[in-house]
C-alpha cells in the first residue's frame, strides 16, 4: 500500500497542504495558535515564503485561500468546544474572535445553525 502523504497521488486537497514541506509548517502553526490574530504575512512567514508564493501554492493544492483554511479550522474546533457544554463567549476568545457577535456570525454562516443551538444540544 502506497504512502499518500509521502506518495506524489496527493495532488491537491487538505491532505496536499499537509503533505507539502512549507505550506505544513504553516497549517501546524494554524493549529497550534488558532486563537492568533494571524495574518497573510506571518502564515507566509511560518511557511519561509513570499506571500504571493504562499498563497498561490495554498489556493493551488486547497482550493481555499489561507484566511477560508483558517476560518474552517476555527469552525471545526468551536463545535468540538460547544459540543462539550463551553459558553459561546469562551469559545469565541479561545478560537481568535474579538467579539462573541462576530463568532456568532461566522459559526451561523458556517453551520446554518447557531452556536447556542450547539452548546444547548450538548446538555440534552
Amino acid at each position: 500500500m502506497a504512502n499518500c502523504i509521502g506518495d506524489s497521488t496527493v495532488q491537491t486537497g487538505l491532505l496536499a497542504l499537509y503533505a507539502h514541506p512549507r505550506l505544513s509548517a504553516a497549517i501546524q502553526a494554524m493549529h497550534d495558535h488558532p486563537a492568533k490574530s494571524w495574518s497573510l504575512e506571518a502564515l507566509a512567514q511560518q511557511a519561509a515564503m513570499s506571500r504571493t508564493a504562499f498563497a498561490t501554492a495554498f489556493k493551488e493544492l486547497s482550493g481555499w485561500t489561507p484566511m477560508q483554511y483558517l476560518t474552517w479550522w476555527r469552525m471545526q474546533l468551536a463545535w468540538h468546544l460547544l459540543a462539550d457544554g463551553e459558553p459561546v463567549a469562551i469559545v469565541a476568545d479561545k478560537i481568535g474572535y474579538q467579539s462573541e457577535a462576530a463568532f456568532s456570525r461566522a459559526f451561523k454562516s458556517e453551520f446554518k445553525q447557531t452556536a447556542g443551538e450547539v452548546r444547548r444540544g450538548a446538555r440534552n
